[in-house]
């Protein structure tokens, strides 16, 4: 449980420090359905989902997302996270001090 919280930690600090700003963001968890099947193969999945393009800029949802309940990003995961790998681990905040 201390490396979940850990990592966590790690990319909330990162988030915030992509833009040096506060970084809203939805975290949905997902787990083993529990309809009472044989899911041995299933591991958790943390995702998450932030609302802004960039500083100060909402994303807004087209028809098919809304529609789907999907959020779609156009953008490589790769990229995205090599930027967030790029930034210090150390919040801004902290680092400042």
């Amino acid at each position: 449980m201390a490396s979940l919280a850990a990592g966590l930690k790690d990319i909330t600090v990162r988030f915030d420090n992509l833009w040096r700003q506060p970084f809203p963001y939805v975290m949905p968890l997902h787990q083993a359905p529990t309809d009472g099947g044989d899911y041995r193969d299933f591991h958790a999945f943390i995702g998450f989902l932030p609302p802004l393009r960039r500083p100060n800029t909402l994303k807004y949802l087209a028809g098919p997302e809304i529609g789907g309940g999907n959020f779609l990003s156009d953008t490589a995961p790769e990229e995205k996270a090599a930027e967030l790998r790029a930034v210090s681990s150390i919040h801004y905040r902290e680092a400042a001090r």
